[in-house]
């Protein structure tokens, strides 16, 4: 039993991996893979070290870092948080201050400039 939880667990996270511009939130996955939202965060928790929905903004702050780098500063930020699953700029600039305490200015100058 153990097994196949780790095989389904690990399978969600390639899913995130290959998602993360789709995912807007937890409950897709839950559903995609028919589990309760408290069981896979438990199970992903054991796995990973990390809730679902933790990683799923991590990614895709490590998913804008990429575009960033590979279409440069061309665009504005509707366009970055749409890209990424975002219902509105100020959810992108919302996550990017929680997480690195830099705003979306200052962040996309930090990356471009690495």
């Amino acid at each position: 039993m153990c097994r196949n939880w780790i095989r389904k667990i690990s399978t969600v996270k390639n899913y995130i991996d290959s998602h993360i511009c789709e995912i807007s939130n937890i409950s897709e996955i839950s559903e995609k893979f028919d589990m309760h939202i408290n069981e896979l965060s438990s199970w992903f928790n054991i796995a990973y070290k990390t809730t679902p929905k933790e990683y799923i903004l991590n990614r895709k702050i490590e998913e804008l870092k990429n575009i960033l780098r590979r279409e440069g500063d061309g665009q504005v930020i509707f366009y970055y948080a749409y890209r990424l699953g975002f219902n509105t700029e100020s959810a992108l600039c919302h996550l990017i201050k929680r997480r690195t305490d830099l705003t979306f200015t200052e962040f996309k100058q930090e990356v471009l400039n690495e």
